[in-house]
Formats: C-alpha cells, structure tokens, sequence
C-alpha cells in the first residue's frame, strides 16, 4: 500500500458559505493564474488580487525606480557643489596678515 499526503486549502464560497477543500498545490495555481473556478454548488469564485511574488515584484520595481531617482538628484547636488568655492572668513584673512607680518 502506498499513502501520499497532500495539503488541503479550505475556500468558503463567497456567495452560498460553503466550505470546500482543494490541494494547496491547485490553490496556489488558481491564485497565480486568477483563473475562475467553482464551488460544489456551481457559484463562480475568483482570486482577483496580486499574489505575494506579484506584490513585492512591484515593490522591487519602484523601490529600484526611486533608488535611481534620488540617485541622479544626488549626482546633481555635487556638481552644483562643485561650482562654489568657499569664502574667506573674516578670521581667516586676519590670520593670514599675522603670519604675513612674522
């Protein structure tokens, strides 16, 4: 005799609120493909949302998109720096006539 085990999902009918079971395999499926199936008393149920992997995909795209962002407006910022040269401060100017005069 050979035994399998197999995990089971239960799904409730959003219609009717029957309970029913699937594989988790078969529901991981219906939840990828957003294919539509059916209850046992033939109501059409969908899983219409983005799955995990589809979410953090996104997240991932954006988070990149606004890395780059921010990344050429850092690029910008130190060429503008670049331009100015810092100024002389009172002080300094007078600490370089003392070391003028020794």
């Amino acid at each position: 005799m050979i035994k399998e085990e197999i995990g089971l999902a239960k799904l409730d009918c959003a219609n009717c609120h029957v309970f029913f079971w699937v594989s988790e395999e078969h529901d991981k499926r219906l939840r990828e493909s957003h294919e539509s199936f059916h209850c046992p008393n033939g109501h059409s149920q969908v899983y219409p949302g983005k799955t995990i992997q589809e979410r953090l995909e996104e997240a991932k795209k954006e988070g990149l998109k606004r890395a780059d962002e921010y990344f050429d407006k850092w690029q910008g910022c130190k060429k503008e720096l670049k331009k100015f040269k810092p100024k002389e401060t009172k002080d300094k100017k007078v600490n370089k006539k003392k070391e003028a005069k020794k």
